[in-house]
């Protein structure tokens, strides 16, 4: 699950074998990649949500996409047994002034820090430092 289509269309074409393509039309008929917003009333035993988004000025611009409740809610909501979700630290780290964005940040920010209490594995990918927590 993904915030963004190009993010959504970028992973189909990553891994195309997670999809189902109509023959006559060349596209998608059933993928399991999609967006958050597509994913609402749905649900999946297993949910990998991508927040990977790390600018900090995208992040904390006044629509605040990723940040919006209603969109974390629907995210962490799908999976029946397990959710995995992949982000980047600017995501958990944000401040900002603005009261409405401030507290929205810290819904994420309890999310890390209530759910993922065990560190799993530390090290790097591709020179980028990685770490894995989760919580159980």
């Amino acid at each position: 699950m993904v915030p963004h289509r190009a993010q959504r269309a970028a992973l189909r074409h990553a891994f195309p074998e997670l999809c189902v393509i109509d023959p006559a039309t060349g596209l998608p008929a059933r993928s399991a990649v999609d967006t958050v917003e597509r994913f609402q009333g749905g649900e999946r035993t297993v949910v990998l949500v991508s927040a990977t988004e790390s600018d900090r000025g995208y992040l904390l611009a006044p629509a605040g996409f990723l940040l919006d409740p209603r969109r974390l809610t629907v995210a962490v909501s799908r999976a029946k047994q397990k959710m995995i979700l992949v982000a980047s630290r600017n995501v958990f780290s944000l401040f900002s002034p603005d009261d409405e964005t401030f507290t929205n940040a810290l819904l994420w920010k309890n999310l890390l820090t209530r759910t993922c209490v065990n560190p799993f594995w530390s090290g790097s990918r591709d020179g980028i430092p990685v770490r894995v927590w989760g919580g159980c």
